[in-house]
């Protein structure tokens, strides 16, 4: 329940606490560089850095994995924008659950967002995570 209340704080907060990582991809025949995946991180005034296997669960279970995923899919826009001065087809990879993409309104906020960061779609790869739950479902 603290962490729980704390995350929340964060994302009242402007999400302080939580920031983001990134993972490069590298292409296999040449080995430069193409991408990166986007990892979230949360630091717990009490606790420190929490494990994403903890605090993950709880974002989903709370529904605030919803504003938290926009606000990492924003930053890591931002971030894709920087990289590709550098490497023009520079591209984001981002994580999405099925309370994300479940939820109304995500598809048109992730569409604003990446119209609104002047990038091409391509900039942007979204990972669907669950995969069980997508089966069954008939709302995606």
């Amino acid at each position: 329940m603290e962490l729980l209340e704390e995350l929340e704080f964060a994302v009242k907060s402007d999400f302080k606490g939580f920031c983001l990582f990134y993972q490069a991809q590298v292409r296999s025949e040449t080995f430069d560089v193409s991408g990166a995946e986007t990892l979230l991180r949360f630091e717990s005034p009490r606790r420190g850095m929490v494990s994403p296997a903890e605090c993950i669960p709880l974002l989903e279970q709370s529904e605030l994995i919803v504003p938290v995923g926009l606000w990492i899919i924003r930053n890591a826009l931002r971030q894709c924008r920087i990289w590709r001065k550098t490497v023009p087809d520079f591209r984001v990879s981002v994580n999405m659950s099925y309370v994300q993409l479940s939820h109304p309104g995500t598809q048109a906020d992730v569409l604003r967002m990446l119209k609104e960061s002047g990038l091409p779609g391509s900039a942007l790869t979204i990972e669907v995570t669950e995969g069980m739950e997508l089966r069954n479902s008939t709302r995606i």
